[in-house]
């Protein structure tokens, strides 16, 4: 009889372990039907159901990401199009904010060339200034755009050697290692895509260490 018992025990708990798998998360389905809810919201007649779920799905941020994109561009309501858009760039501008963060302060290049470590990147909140042996060589506005991957720079100086041209890379931060690999707009390159200066020299990738005050 005891051993009828725990058969029967085991048995339930392994129907109860298929069920769940069966169902999956329902915590995760209950999310997904909200958002698909809230962004149905969006398209609705009154002003205030259609500003209550804006605000909710910009709260909800990354989860509502995906849904919000194919909102902005497949749905039909012209409404829903237009508030999913302004959600997705209102995400992306608190996201290039924090980002940005991790740029500020003074970088030293790292190169075994002599004349090349003598340059210095000094970012103050979205500007930019590049010094060449403690002298202003150029200085502009930095872009930058952390959701794309991989995450895309983009400097446009207003003056300096470099004026009239607009730097169009990528980055990545390691620590307090920032690496950037770019190319000219004037040269008519593509952006590059990964990490590396390529075979016929396409971009220019430099490696930059924090200074520490």
């Amino acid at each position: 009889m005891r051993h009828w018992t725990f058969v029967c025990v085991a048995l339930a708990l392994i129907l109860t372990a298929n069920a769940g798998n069966l169902n999956g998360d329902p915590g995760k389905e209950a999310s997904n039907d909200k958002i698909d809810r809230l962004i149905k919201q969006l398209g609705d007649n009154e002003f205030a159901k259609r500003e209550a779920a804006s605000k909710e799905l910009d709260a909800l941020g990354e989860k509502a990401l995906t849904a919000l994109r194919k909102a902005a561009a497949t749905n039909d309501d012209l409404e829903i199009r237009r508030r999913a858009e302004g959600i997705i760039r209102s995400m992306a501008d608190r996201a290039a904010k924090k980002e940005l963060e991790k740029f500020q302060g003074s970088w030293a290049l790292v190169s075994e060339n002599a004349d090349s470590a003598r340059w210095t990147l000094v970012y103050e909140g979205d500007k930019a200034q590049a010094y060449e042996g403690g002298r202003l060589d150029n200085k502009g506005v930095l872009k930058i755009d952390p959701s794309k991957i991989p995450k895309t720079y983009e400097y446009t100086p207003s003056e300096g050697s470099i004026k009239g041209d607009t730097v169009l890379g990528i980055y990545e931060f390691d620590g307090d290692t920032l690496r950037i690999c770019y190319v000219y707009g004037s040269s008519n390159k593509p952006r590059p895509t990964e990490f590396s200066i390529g075979p016929k020299g396409d971009a220019d990738l430099s490696v930059w260490k924090r200074k520490k005050n």
